[in-house]
């Protein structure tokens, strides 16, 4: 009982071996505070089990010991300091300093891993009393950047960041400045309530991996009683080469749950085209080059077809670049309503870029390179301005990724777009406007009445509005008519009439209708080419109608649709089609004449 060394010595191994392991879970304050805290509770057992042992048989001296390490990191000094041992007054001394800095300490580390369920407890209560939860898959540069944009915007709504367990010190201590909760679990591990909103990001990992886990969530969120359709949407992040991937899993789950295609490359070709947009939607005559080499090439095509149809006027697009034959093969035969000019370059001397242009009214210039992308648009404005017409120079779009180098160009001719710091926002990326109208365009599409809020989510399921290639037609359509809106207004010459009055009044007149209608139909023509979908004739019309029962006569898997025609021909293709319907025996009819006015009759409404 003499020598105590045996007996400080474990103990002051065991509050080393604890202060080392918590300070490599430094990250996870709750778990660094628990090892130090066991560390010396263990250690004040240790060195009153001998005083206990005197007066008590083994088991019950270790059960004695573990009371007294408990209450020494409860309470701290508590009567317990054994001053009936048997020791030298040095060996006493040494024993007993040790002891009561165990007791001091004991305490304080108590008290932090007590403090650390604060915020176990403030996340418990946001997910009990908020409305709105934002669900991401996990903590990165790119989704804090998002939630950062959402705290700003949605005071009311909660930022859960999932996988939070081993992230970066730095974005979570950012992530923690706006609010959020970080969780250690997967976003499937959410439980759903049925009267609050989820929003899931799959942004964590590559893509593959996002659409796997997207698989996993779906499977995980429709098991549990609080889904409720309409309430629950899962966004997931990923390019256009992904696009079959995510076409599989909308097949799978998008009679259930509503799936979203977020695609970077596409909202910086929309959030580029919206800086010209008045220009473009407003201009007659419009000839536009794209000088490319990147993937952005093909979203900014797809775009430009949307924005370029007007009810009159010729349009042009030069497609210049070392792969704009590829790309001129594949959009030609898809959309005759514009005209291309594809001009392969394979130098990388600029100038030859700059000589291949066709007076445009507006060029982009989309090379991954920044400084490649520069050099050529500084190139083609030097061209540009030194022609021996009497032309103004046109307006130059140059795509740059690096924020960096959008801070040193001051450029005035020159306007840089693709800032990752002003492109990577809720508001850009899941513009939840757009998104508003592009359900009213489905719901005008699908619904002569108005629905009722509370039952919009299972009418958008049940109509189909959850399906991928619904969602991207109603997307494309909404956007179109944010541009028709502008060329309408552009008309407006009586500043006494809200711009609702004078839509409405403009497009009273039967001339007008007709015109806007036209062009929403080659707008759509020129939409459902580019996405692969093809004229159905009679024969084919027929199979159709006989492999859906008489409930629809156009084929979504085959992507094949009767009213793929021009103008001229949509009245003879609609007669055909409800003969067909007639003769199969369905009540069933087709009204394409009127979809589009009745689009055109709305656009006020679905913008609002």
């Amino acid at each position: 009982m003499k020598n105590m060394t045996p007996y400080m010595t474990a103990a002051l191994i065991i509050v080393v071996a604890g202060t080392v392991l918590a300070l490599r879970k430094r990250n996870d304050f709750q778990a660094m505070t628990l090892t130090l805290t066991g560390a010396m509770s263990l250690a004040i057992g240790i060195l009153t089990f001998p005083y206990n042992l005197q007066f008590s048989d083994f088991p019950i001296a270790v059960i004695q010991s573990i009371r007294s390490g408990l209450s020494g990191v409860a309470m701290g000094v508590d009567g317990d300091i054994p001053y009936e041992m048997e020791l030298d007054e040095v060996s006493f001394r040494i024993f007993r300093f040790f002891l009561y800095t165990l007791y001091v300490l004991g305490p304080i580390a108590g008290s932090m891993f007590l403090v650390s369920f604060s915020s176990k407890i403030r996340n418990a209560l946001s997910l009990l009393t908020r409305k709105h939860f934002y669900i991401f898959s996990g903590l990165n540069e790119k989704s804090l950047m998002i939630a950062e944009s959402i705290a700003e915007k949605d005071k009311e709504g909660t930022v859960v960041f999932c996988n939070g367990k081993n992230c970066d010190p730095a974005l979570a201590s950012s992530a923690r400045a706006i609010r959020s909760l970080l969780l250690d679990g997967e976003d499937c591990s959410i439980i759903l309530f049925r009267k609050k909103k989820y929003e899931f990001f799959e942004i964590d990992g590559d893509e593959t991996d996002r659409i796997k886990a997207s698989a996993k969530l779906c499977e995980e969120l429709l098991k549990q009683d609080g889904y409720v359709p309409g309430n629950v949407i899962v966004r997931i992040f990923a390019s256009q080469s992904q696009r079959e991937l995510i076409l599989n899993l909308d097949r799978q789950y998008s009679d259930q749950i509503y799936l979203r295609h977020v695609d970077e490359d596409n909202t910086t070709a929309i959030e580029a085209l919206s800086m010209c947009s008045d220009m473009l939607a407003v201009k007659k005559n419009c000839n536009v080059a794209l000088i490319a080499d990147s993937d952005l090439a093909r979203p900014f095509l797809t775009n430009l077809i949307c924005l370029l149809i007007k009810p009159s006027g010729s349009y042009s697009i030069s497609l210049i670049g070392p792969k704009s034959d590829r790309l001129f093969e594949s959009v030609k035969e898809d959309n005759p309503e514009i005209v291309y000019y594809p001009i392969k370059v394979f130098s990388r001397s600029y100038g030859d870029e700059a000589t291949a242009l066709k007076n445009p009214d507006l060029v982009f210039v989309l090379y991954e390179d920044d400084k490649l992308a520069y050099d050529t648009a500084m190139k083609v404005r030097r061209f540009l301005s030194s022609r021996k017409e009497d032309l103004s120079c046109p307006k130059i779009m140059c795509y740059v990724n690096d924020p960096d180098f959008h801070k040193m160009i001051k450029e005035k001719d020159i306007v840089l777009f693709g800032d990752p710091k002003k492109t990577i926002s809720y508001d850009k990326l899941v513009n939840p406007d757009l998104e508003k109208a592009a359900e009213r365009v489905h719901l005008s599409y699908m619904s002569s009445s108005q629905i009722d809020p509370k039952e919009k989510g299972q009418f958008l399921k049940d109509s189909g509005f959850y399906h991928y290639q619904n969602q991207e037609s109603s997307f494309a359509e909404a956007l179109a008519l944010t541009y028709k809106k502008k060329y309408i207004l552009a008309q407006k010459k009586n500043d006494r009439l809200s711009d609702e009055e004078f839509i409405d009044g403009w497009l009273s007149k039967e001339r007008n209708m007709k015109r806007m209608a036209d062009a929403e139909h080659d707008r759509w023509n020129a939409y459902e080419r580019t996405h692969g979908w093809r004229r159905a004739d009679r024969k084919l019309t027929a199979s159709i109608i006989r492999k859906y029962d008489g409930r629809r006569a156009n084929d979504p898997e085959l992507k094949l649709h009767p009213a793929i025609v021009e103008n001229e021909e949509l009245p003879t293709a609609e007669a055909m089609v409800n003969k067909l319907l007639e003769e199969y025996g369905t009540d069933y009819r087709v009204a394409y004449l009127d979809a589009d006015r009745e689009i055109i009759k709305k656009i006020t409404y679905i913008l609002k």
